[in-house]
């Protein structure tokens, strides 16, 4: 530990007692220029004492960049949650900002602007969606039409747990290539299966085609109440299924 003739100029433990003759001024000055930063240091000057609380970093990290306060990934689960609680209107990069904690310049540090966050939103509701027709389509022991019977119903479970998220789907259907490419790849199992089951690729276009355009249908109906003429709904799904994956007469 420095005395009064002893001029500090080495490491100094966080909580420690600097005790010396110098003025304060001397001992501010010499804080500064020190190699590291000091920790709840108390110095005493004669009379005078100076207290100084600042985080101790040793010569390795003391010019690290402070850590990033939210990531692209927080970013976009913050939009989803925001337009899942008020709607797609409501979404502005500002709520995000707010949502995620920082200030709204911030934002555009991870996202450019609006439009781009409702693309990655949609992408990210795209690979959810992927990720629950992939299951559907992987389980075992599964021949083509049983395939196609669980992902439908794995698509309709899907716009039943998360329907706002769901609407975007088809409210935003960014039209540029990499979410065109992205639809199609979750859509790519059941096409998969459709042409394994009908044999003829151009057919299986238009049976996925018409399958899409009926679980949308279906599945938009359901969510909005539609369905209000009494009768069995899980029956209508499963008829309107069963006709999709018929094969055709030779």
């Amino acid at each position: 530990m420095e005395t009064a003739d002893q001029p500090g100029s080495g490491f100094v433990e966080g909580g420690s007692r600097i005790v010396c003759g110098w003025k304060g001024w001397h001992i501010s000055w010499w804080l500064q220029a020190a190699p590291f930063v000091v920790s709840d240091v108390t110095v005493e000057c004669g009379q005078e004492r100076l207290l100084s609380t600042i985080r101790i970093l040793d010569a390795k990290d003391a010019h690290m960049p402070t850590p990033p306060k939210t990531s692209t990934a927080a970013i976009v689960a913050a939009a989803r949650d925001l337009i899942a609680e008020h709607g797609l209107d409501s979404l502005s990069m500002q709520s995000v900002a707010e949502r995620v904690g920082v200030r709204g310049p911030s934002l555009y540090k991870h996202v450019p602007g609006r439009a781009a966050l409702l693309k990655a939103v949609e992408l990210a509701v795209v690979a959810d969606l992927e990720i629950v027709i992939v299951a559907a389509a992987a389980a075992d022991k599964l021949d083509d039409k049983d395939a196609l019977r669980a992902i439908a119903s794995a698509f309709r479970r899907f716009a039943q747990e998360v329907p706002a998220q769901y609407k975007l789907l088809f409210q935003l259907h960014s039209s540029d290539p990499e979410t065109e490419a992205a639809r199609s790849h979750a859509l790519q199992p059941a096409l998969e299966r459709l042409l394994s089951l009908l044999g003829n690729r151009e057919l299986a276009f238009v049976r996925a085609q018409a399958l899409t355009a009926f679980l949308h249908g279906f599945a938009s109906m359901e969510l909005a109440g539609a369905f209000r003429v009494g009768g069995n709904v899980d029956e209508a799904f499963a008829t309107g299924i069963e006709l999709l994956l018929k094969k055709p007469k030779k």
